[in-house]
This record gives C-alpha cells, structure tokens and sequence, in this order.
C-alpha cells in the first residue's frame, strides 16, 4: 500500500510518498480505508508526531489525524465497530482578500450580523465591549483581542502559545485554552448534521495523496479558506 511518511522532523521536505507494509489491527484497534485526511500543518511540528506518550521515538510517523474512511477489519476486544462502517476521526482561513468575497457571499450562512475586513480595517478600532472572544489565530490577533473584551468577559483561545492568563487578570476578563480531543458520540451527531444539510463542511483545496508536500506547503500559506484535503482513495 501506499502512504506518506516522515523522513525528518521539520517542514513538507521531509514528506515522502512510498510503499509502506500493510497494517494489521491489534487489541483494540480497527484497520480503516482512508477515503481522505485533513491536513494540519502543525502536525509535522507536534512532538507527539514523533514522539509516543512514552517518548519512544516512533520510526518513519505517518500523519494525518483528520481521516474518514470505511472499517475493513477489527481487533479483538473491539465491539462498537464493524467491518463496513463509516468512521470519521480526529485526533485557518481566504487567501489575500478571498475573504472579503466570501463572507459577502455567504452572510446569513455564516450567522454573522457585521463583518469586518481586516485587510482594510483593525478590528479593535470598530469593535468593543463584547461579551466574548473565540480566537482561531493566536499571536498577535489575541494580543490586539484584550481591548475589546467587555470587562468580565471571556476570551476562548485554541492555538498555541495559550493566552497569558496574568494579563486575562489585568484586563479583568477570563481566559479560556483547550485543544480538540477525539469524542465518537460528537462525531457522530457532527456528521448527522452535514447529512441533514444543517452544517456544511467548507473545502478550500483537494490534492491526490501523490502531493502531500504540495498539500501542506498550501496549507503553510495561511489563510486558506476552509480546508485542505488529501484524497487517499475513493
């Protein structure tokens, strides 16, 4: 079979698309036929990627912890899964003004009732006193969220480095960090929604599993508008 494995840590230069021995499921585990993978970039810099909990370093890592597919064989002791089911697991936005384009486009889809562009407007200078403030870009975009958080109020952050919680308290607002974790049920009512046609996955970009490299070094550029998708088969 075919795979992209890890060379190196470091950027998509390491990634390498080869043939890899066919897995076998252990104790536990379920072997799925990825249909496709998500790519998240900072992936190839998490030490969990190299590294297991135990800090074995793990030889040749393959990545991808966004994948949907079809079970084709389970371990032993694995009752919740059957061979033939669907499984979906889990373990930013437009390109240069893209953005603007689309939010226009889409605005009582995105349930939003004003938009900002931020190419042309700091968002701190129009905006204040809001109740909270759910943060997907980190750095200095939180930064310039302080000011605009109504006293008492929450700021939610999932990027890294996690918001400084000492000047949550200057500023007398609450700060909020977590990271995804995989949740079955949550799936499951997640893509219920998408058959249902109330949430509707956005996809910036589709590459053939071929062009990882290509796939993650799109993903480096930021700003992509929804996600970027590797088509492992069909």
């Amino acid at each position: 079979m075919k795979a992209i494995r890890i060379h190196g840590r470091g950027g998509p230069d390491h990634l390498v698309y080869e043939d890899v021995p066919q897995p076998h499921p252990g104790p536990g585990e379920v072997l799925v036929r990825v249909s496709a993978t998500g790519v998240i970039v900072n992936e190839l810099r998490w030490n969990e990627t190299y590294e297991t909990k135990a800090g074995s370093k793990r030889v040749l890592p393959i990545p991808g912890r966004d994948l949907s597919g079809i079970v084709v064989k389970v371990g032993p002791g694995v009752t919740a899964l059957t061979e033939g089911a669907e499984v979906y697991a889990m373990l930013d936005y437009g390109r240069d003004g893209a953005e603007a384009d689309y939010t226009i486009a889409l605005p009582g889809e995105l349930g939003a009732d004003e938009f900002i562009d931020y190419t042309t407007t700091r968002f701190e200078d129009v905006v204040h006193d809001v109740d909270l403030v759910f943060d997907l870009v980190g750095g200095d975009t939180l930064q310039r969220s302080w000011q605009v958080i109504k006293l008492g109020g929450t700021l939610i952050s999932v990027v890294g480095p996690r918001p400084s919680f000492e000047e949550a308290k200057a500023q007398n607002v609450h700060a909020v960090w977590f990271v995804v974790e995989p949740n079955r049920e949550q799936l499951i009512q997640i893509g219920e929604l998408i058959d249902a046609g109330k949430l509707r996955p956005i996809i910036d970009a589709v590459f053939p599993l071929s062009q990882a490299r290509q796939a993650y070094e799109e993903g480096m550029k930021g700003h992509t508008r929804g996600k970027v998708v590797l088509r492992v088969g069909d």
